[in-house]
């Protein structure tokens, strides 16, 4: 195998290392494939790579100017405050480099004058805290459902402010899946059999998917992404999870589908054992994007997306110094692999419903259920909330509270319609769903039904309960809710006639077995699920 390596860039090396070297601070370094990144007290300072691969190209010093400037300019995007601009390395009298003054602004197509005496460039960023990076924050069990709320919402927020592209989507997945699999295949240390299945598998699905891979771009949904959205590229900066090190070396890896951009990030949670922490994410992007309708299409990117990591660490075993990172690299492989397998081999859909009046933790009970089928299902388990599906339709934040004609009984209509409407979409297309609102009214929980049979799906409804001090108590105590009940509405509700309840019951104020009350309430819906 040739070496990618075109260049000596010894002397780049070294300057940059010499500007991030303050006092006794000696820089820390960091190589990768493509770039050496050297960290100071302060800043961080990377330089691209002189390498050549079939998928990146780094090899003259015009090519790391153009994808410098790029880096730098894409990823503002989303971290503004962290990519200061980029600087040339400029060869001095004696024959070393020096860094010559920063460029805030750069443009990727016309280099400045300076270009022109410039041996190398570099991209400057500002140091952030690496202990609050998402994937160090999983590993010491720190984040939280806030973290993953805000996540989902920041990378719609994304995806809503970019713009429509043209990209041969259809080509770009065969290759992908082409290249894929025959890279799989190539490692003999995992299980043929299982390879050639999987082969057989992925290749119908694509057959079968491409009219809606289509018309994913003729709606517009394949957009200047970030293409690389794992754990080790989000930060946690001011509070806010920010995205940083977006992909600029390739339109194939960046003009992509939203939810392709979206699966890198449920595929590494799933990896990580974090189903649940997927569903979440998945489920506020949703909730913030709309788009049910390409829901189907997760388990295909989700394997696609854990392909790609297999064939990684299959291509890294080669590399390996010693055999026991050799034998790792195969167990990650085999991870990967299996994921992809599982990622389209999930079970059949079902609806489930959850009731019952404010207060009664419905919609705890209805995530909480949720997260226990993702570690069968996979992270597309929708919870649609009709808390927040009424805030969406009038506009507002799911916070803000609402004006009491917002809940006339032709609004509430309203407001289960498009809740049915979202879930017909997602059954339809195998996605579980799980439908959370009071269903107070005999016919909502009759629609509920209904609504299964006309999929063909099994249905169950849960009905959560707990006395009435304790729904009035719940309501109270609510800041920042998506619900705007109070005591009041409790007080009516309870009032109201119900009819008969044919829902499986669960009192959410009760522990069982040494359990507090929120496990007990997820337990007992598991045993009614048949949920392990």
């Amino acid at each position: 195998m040739s070496s990618p390596v075109r260049e000596n860039q010894e002397d780049a090396f070294a300057c940059l290392y010499a500007l991030a070297t303050t006092g006794d601070a000696e820089a820390k370094r960091i190589d990768t494939h493509a770039n050496v990144i050297f960290i100071g007290q302060d800043r961080v300072y990377k330089v691209k790579r002189a390498v050549y691969y079939p998928f990146l190209d780094y090899s003259t010093v015009a090519l790391r100017y153009r994808y410098c400037a790029s880096e730098v300019m894409l990823n503002r995007r989303t971290a503004p405050d962290l990519y200061l601009g980029i600087i040339p390395l400029i060869r001095t009298p004696d024959g070393s480099l020096a860094s010559g003054d920063m460029i805030d602004d750069p443009d990727p197509v016309t280099p400045p004058q300076i270009h022109q005496q410039a041996s190398d460039w570099a991209v400057v960023m500002r140091r952030f805290d690496e202990n609050a990076l998402f994937d160090k924050l999983a590993e010491r069990e720190e984040l939280t459902n806030d973290h993953l709320h805000d996540l989902g919402e920041s990378i719609a927020s994304f995806h809503a402010k970019t713009s429509p592209v043209r990209n041969d989507w259809d080509r770009i997945n065969r290759e992908v899946l082409t290249d894929n699999l025959a890279e799989i295949a190539d490692a003999p240390w995992l299980p043929a059999d299982a390879v050639a299945d999987h082969r057989r598998q992925c290749e119908a699905l694509f057959e079968t998917l491409a009219p809606r891979l289509a018309q994913r771009a003729a709606d517009g949904f394949i957009r200047q992404c970030h293409g690389d959205i794992h754990l080790r590229n989000i930060v946690l900066i001011d509070g806010r999870a920010t995205l940083f090190d977006c992909i600029e070396f390739s339109d194939d890896f960046s003009q992509i589908d939203c939810l392709y951009d979206l699966a890198f990030l449920l595929m590494d949670l799933e990896h990580r054992a974090m189903p649940g922490a997927a569903c979440r994410v998945l489920n506020r992007y949703l909730e913030e994007t709309g788009d049910y309708a390409g829901i189907g299409l997760l388990p295909f990117y989700t394997a696609l997306r854990a392909q790609v990591r297999a064939k990684i660490e299959i291509a890294t075993v080669g590399f390996a110094e010693t055999q026991e990172q050799a034998d790792q690299h195969r167990r990650e492989a085999m991870q990967y692999f299996n994921l992809a397998c599982r990622a389209i081999n999930r079970p059949p859909a079902r609806l489930i419903a959850v009731g019952g009046p404010s207060g009664s933790g419905k919609s705890t009970l209805a995530m909480a259920v949720a997260e226990r089928m993702s570690r069968h299902y996979g992270p597309a388990v929708m919870v649609l909330r009709s808390d927040g599906i009424r805030k969406s339709l009038f506009g507002v934040a799911e916070t803000t509270k609402l004006p009491p004609e917002a809940y006339k009984t032709e609004v509430s209509k309203r407001v289960y319609r498009h809740m049915h409407e979202a879930a017909a979409l997602a059954l339809t297309q195998g996605a579980p769903v799980l439908l959370d609102a009071t269903h107070t009214h005999p016919d909502s929980r009759q629609a509920a039904s209904d609504l299964a049979a006309s999929q063909s799906v099994p249905f169950q409804g849960l009905w959560a309960t707990a006395p009435r001090d304790v729904l009035v108590d719940r309501v109270s105590a609510r800041t920042q809710d998506a619900s705007d009940a109070d005591a009041a509405i409790v007080r009516m509700q309870l009032k109201q006639d119900w009819g008969v309840l044919d829902w499986a019951e669960i009192d959410t104020s009760k522990r069982s077995s040494g359990l507090d009350e929120q496990a007990a309430s997820e337990a007992k819906a598991a045993e009614i699920l048949n949920l392990a």
